[in-house]
């Protein structure tokens, strides 16, 4: 064995730790370095550490798993320190955020920089929109794609006032997602259409056509099935289900209830050559739920996370800002 020793003096290590003072500072008429020094020595001590410290029982599970020097403990005893790092993190977090005087209510003052709309203008607004049905019969043979400009440009999917003819928009589009080749039938004439791979959830094409597809099989369910547009416990909310392309949030009170509902949302994807993938589907309980009812779709019980899922993004009741970014 070799014993290295430098020569020289090694240098001093200063301690620069944040203090806190432990007794009165005693009045002194003459002040330099070696007072400072001496009345911060005396008078002053560092700061206790404000981080994280693991507890009593992450220190027994460490200790357990330094007895018994087994993969199985190691790994148990640092997965409970990180729950309980993580539990500390968001603890310090909202006392951060919460701490001090309340907020006061926020006052706006200042003018608006256009005049809110008038009940009478929204009504002349909607009286020019459920003008379309008209445009559309206004139109007789069909010459030229200007001619079809005005029925395109005015009308929605659901006007069931509309020429029958218009319905095979629709079933074309579900034909797209059935069959290879999609036959289109007009006023101009019958067009076959070949498509040999067909588009399927997930390719680069596929959101917008999706899109489209979930939004009329949504739209369809509700109206087959008879599904209520104001939930209830939520009066005044007249909206039960929320899109994103092609992934759907659906909320409601009860359990069977919002079971049912994607059970029958899954008897219309089907008619599309479409399914309710159950292995994707989350579910999220929010902690002012009552109903602690089961959710079973397609003989599946759902099992509730503490967070749902949007994108990649968490949320969940009582989230904060900071929390989320």
């Amino acid at each position: 064995m070799v014993y290295l020793r430098g020569s020289g003096a090694c240098p001093k290590r200063y301690d620069c730790r944040p203090r806190a003072v432990t007794k009165s500072i005693p009045v002194s008429t003459f002040l330099d370095q070696m007072a400072l020094t001496t009345m911060a020595r005396e008078c002053t001590k560092p700061q206790a550490s404000q981080g994280y410290k693991d507890s009593d029982e992450v220190k027994a599970l460490f200790a357990a798993a330094k007895q018994a020097s087994t993969a199985n403990a190691w790994k148990q005893a640092h997965e409970a320190r990180k729950k309980a790092r993580l539990a500390w993190e968001h603890a310090k977090l909202d006392e951060e955020i919460y701490a001090g005087e309340p907020l006061e209510d926020w006052v706006e003052e200042g003018t608006l920089a256009s005049p809110p709309f008038e009940l009478q203008e929204l009504q002349d607004a909607a009286n020019v929109a459920g003008e379309g049905v008209e445009d559309w019969r206004a139109v007789g043979e069909v010459r030229s794609s200007e001619s079809l400009r005005p029925r395109f440009a005015t009308s929605a999917h659901d006007h069931a006032s509309l020429p029958s003819w218009q319905d095979l928009g629709h079933s074309c589009l579900a034909a797209f997602a059935w069959t290879i080749g999609s036959d289109f039938a007009n006023q101009v004439g019958d067009d076959e259409i070949g498509n040999d791979e067909r588009d399927r959830q997930g390719s680069v094409e596929s959101p917008a056509f999706f899109a489209l597809i979930a939004d009329v099989c949504v739209e369809e369910a509700g109206r087959r099935f008879g599904w209520h547009a104001e939930c209830p416990g939520l009066e005044g909310l007249n909206l039960r289900e929320v899109l994103f392309m092609d992934d759907a949030i659906v909320w409601d009170t009860s359990g069977p209830v919002l079971g049912r509902r994607l059970e029958q949302l899954a008897v219309v994807l089907a008619e599309w050559g479409l399914r309710l993938n159950v292995d994707k589907c989350q579910l999220y309980r929010s902690p002012y739920c009552n109903s602690q009812d089961d959710v079973v779709v397609g003989g599946h019980t759902l099992v509730a996370d503490d967070h749902l899922a949007v994108m990649g993004l968490k949320f969940r009741v009582n989230q904060t800002a900071s929390e989320m970014l």
